[in-house]
């Protein structure tokens, strides 16, 4: 592994400042959470880590190997979550499972296992899934495999990571579909509808830190950048009565290039989790955004009135008056709201953490054992210097303190 070098908010290395990471900042009223959603052992999370990115594995040498969706929605979080903690410790441990699985990520290429996508003919440097008894490869998988593989591979410097991830995001550039407003949309390989718009964010979002790399071709910010002006002509931008000053962004699930905006519902909340990787991505790479870029993605949860009155939405337009209903407690999809912690908002933080205190039977798994999402998300508080009061409570709170004060690395 190359040298830790600087490369953005998500991936600069931080020092911690143990004062400010537990002192109790002033979030009225003082929010108490249930025993499951207090943060777990340091020890924990990495044994949860290494031990879910093993079943994962162990899943492709088994007859009901899914293929690159199983692997793209758990790797593309857990991933991040190793990413960030190695970033945060510094330590051995979490640098040696990350690199490691990196590597065997990239073993599991279509192309060194000779596979051979259905659609086009063709073995790709992707990961191909099985989808009604076809096997393509899809720019999801892509952007959500890739996204740890760059981050890390612009971390460390490691050569052959940034290779691999080059190689596999470029497989599908040529696919890219542009209207005359430079916008970017892609078609899916099997039915030919257009991509939904999370699906395309995701593969825009690991262009977009992939354009970073130094071999990486100048189409990666071209697409990025277009992924996001195709997002963008779909948003609706609403001041709802009922959310005061606050200007709510949302956008329909998968628009055609006919298509208006507003002339469909807008994506459910979970779906969401996924569409904001690119703008957030886009902030993170310091590609055409200001700082008050992601605000309006930020009052999709703090300007909407159900979150106001301490309900779950069920989808992001704030004139919806739909909740998340209790057939959702046995789901994961509640818990991509964890995502929104990527964006780094006090406000936010604190909203998302009291709805999942209010709804705690939609999270009744805690950080390690929900959704993926939980992992991420948590990686990224503790990295990013913005543990909440409400998160220094519990038998294993001062188990982190100690972690920080500890010089000593395993």
């Amino acid at each position: 592994m190359g040298t830790m070098q600087a490369h953005s908010n998500r991936n600069g290395a931080i020092m911690f400042n143990l004062k400010s990471l537990f002192s109790a900042k002033q979030h009225p009223p003082p929010l108490l959470l249930p025993d499951h959603l207090h943060l777990p052992s340091p020890d924990a999370v990495f044994d949860v880590l290494e031990k879910r990115l093993e079943i994962m594995f162990n899943r492709a040498k088994s007859p009901r190997d899914l293929g690159g969706r199983y692997y793209a929605w758990y790797w593309g979080y857990l991933g991040r979550a190793v990413h960030d903690l190695a970033l945060t410790t510094q330590e051995d441990r979490y640098h040696h499972l990350m690199h490691k699985s990196c590597m065997r990520m990239l073993a599991l290429r279509d192309d060194q296992r000779g596979i051979i996508d259905d659609i086009r003919k063709a073995t790709l440097p992707g990961w191909s899934a099985q989808i009604d008894g076809v096997r393509t490869n899809e720019i999801t998988v892509l952007g959500l495999i890739c996204l740890p593989l760059v981050e890390y591979a612009l971390a460390t410097g490691d050569r052959i990571i940034a290779q691999g991830a080059i190689e596999a995001l470029d497989c599908l550039t040529h696919e890219a579909l542009q209207i005359e407003n430079g916008a970017i949309w892609f078609r899916h390989p099997l039915n030919g509808i257009p991509e939904a718009i999370n699906h395309a964010n995701l593969y825009g979002a690991a262009l977009a830190h992939g354009a970073h790399l130094p071999d990486a071709p100048s189409r990666f910010a071209t697409i990025a950048l277009g992924i996001d002006q195709w997002f963008r002509q779909f948003q609706v931008i609403t001041r709802h009565r009922r959310t005061r000053t606050k200007r709510v962004a949302h956008w329909p699930y998968s628009p055609g290039p006919k298509d208006q905006a507003g002339a469909h519902h807008s994506e459910a909340i979970w779906k969401a989790g996924a569409s904001i990787e690119l703008p957030i991505a886009l902030a993170e790479t310091s590609f055409a955004q200001t700082d008050s870029s992601l605000d309006p993605i930020t009052a999709i949860i703090t300007g909407n009135p159900l979150v106001q009155k301490g309900e779950f939405p069920l989808s992001i337009d704030p004139r919806v008056e739909r909740t998340l209903g209790a057939k959702y407690e046995g789901s994961n999809l509640p818990a991509f709201l964890a995502a929104w912690f990527q964006i780094g908002d006090d406000e936010l933080d604190d909203t998302i953490l009291r709805l999942m205190a209010q709804h705690s039977a939609k999270f009744h798994g805690g950080w390690t054992v929900s959704n993926r999402t939980m992992m991420m998300g948590l990686a990224h508080l503790i990295k990013t210097n913005r543990i909440l009061p409400a998160l220094q409570t519990g038998p294993d709170a001062n188990a982190w303190a100690a972690y920080f004060r500890n010089d000593s690395k395993s």
